[in-house]
């Protein structure tokens, strides 16, 4: 986090910010919505685990969408 305030300009310093939570946003609200399912039947690493390969796909995809991907 402190990188990205070093290097992105002032002037969209919102915006990466802002682009960064969503992102966290909407991969780990599924992921807490479904961890105590998914726990029932797995480990707590099996769930860990899978909540990271989600986060990482969906990253992924955000670079799909062009008003993220072109964010500095």
């Amino acid at each position: 986090v402190t990188i990205s305030q070093e290097l992105t300009p002032a002037a969209l310093r919102g915006r990466v910010f802002g682009a960064r939570i969503s992102l966290l946003s909407l991969s780990w609200l599924p992921v807490v919505v479904l961890a105590g399912v998914v726990g029932d039947f797995a480990d707590a690493s099996v769930v860990i685990g899978l909540a990271g390969v989600f986060t990482v796909v969906v990253a992924l995809a955000a670079t799909r969408i062009p008003a993220v991907a072109s964010v500095p």
